[in-house]
């Protein structure tokens, strides 16, 4: 049985120098972050060449020296935004209605939101969930006026309920949940959004 291939990893931009048996990735520390080309030395020093990197949002990028013709064969693996957001409430606690629940996220670079989840520990009463998913006029809560609607979901009987979107979200941008309505049943929610870089 042939020997695992060593695995190096490296911040974005770093150079890597590859053994004729080595693999190595650029790692997707900060996917925006991706410089416009990255260079590719063997064990020796000698160059592999530079490849066109990715655009913001890509993922990362992983290159590997095939043994057998010394080429060197490139992927890419593409990393979509998570956001998740929990109320201020204990998981075993009822939830309550308000704004600005479960902390903050940003938008860094700007995305497009595509699959919004929201799960309950114990499904909603006759009085449902609602909560909704806004993106601020800024990326600064002490400067925030103004906040736009990415989403809107209700659940009532269900436990879980997800919905498929198409909303762009502007780059540089903070982003809450507020949740709207609460029957005193639901307990241990969780809200995920999901999203593409442009």
């Amino acid at each position: 049985m042939a020997a695992p291939v060593p695995t190096v990893e490296s911040r974005v931009g770093d150079l890597e120098r590859l053994g004729a048996d080595s693999r190595g990735i650029l790692s997707d520390v900060d996917a925006r972050t991706l410089q416009k080309t990255i260079a590719a030395f063997d064990a020796s020093g000698a160059s592999l060449g530079e490849f066109i990197g990715l655009k913001p949002g890509d993922g990362h990028i992983q290159f590997a020296r095939e043994p057998q013709t010394g080429l060197l064969l490139v992927s890419v693996t593409k990393v979509k935004p998570k956001f998740v957001w929990q109320p201020d409430a204990a998981p075993t606690a009822v939830v309550t209605t308000g704004n600005e629940q479960g902390g903050y996220h940003h938008s860094g670079a700007g995305f497009t939101a595509t699959k919004v989840w929201v799960d309950c520990k114990t499904a909603p009463g006759v009085n449902g969930l609602t909560v909704v998913l806004q993106y601020a006029d800024t990326d600064d809560l002490d400067t925030a006026v103004n906040w736009t609607q990415i989403v809107s979901m209700t659940l009532s009987s269900e436990r879980s309920k997800s919905q498929a979107l198409s909303v762009a979200v502007p780059a540089n941008r903070v982003m809450r949940m507020n949740v709207s309505t609460a029957d005193a049943t639901v307990r241990g929610v969780s809200v995920g959004l999901e999203g593409d870089y442009g």
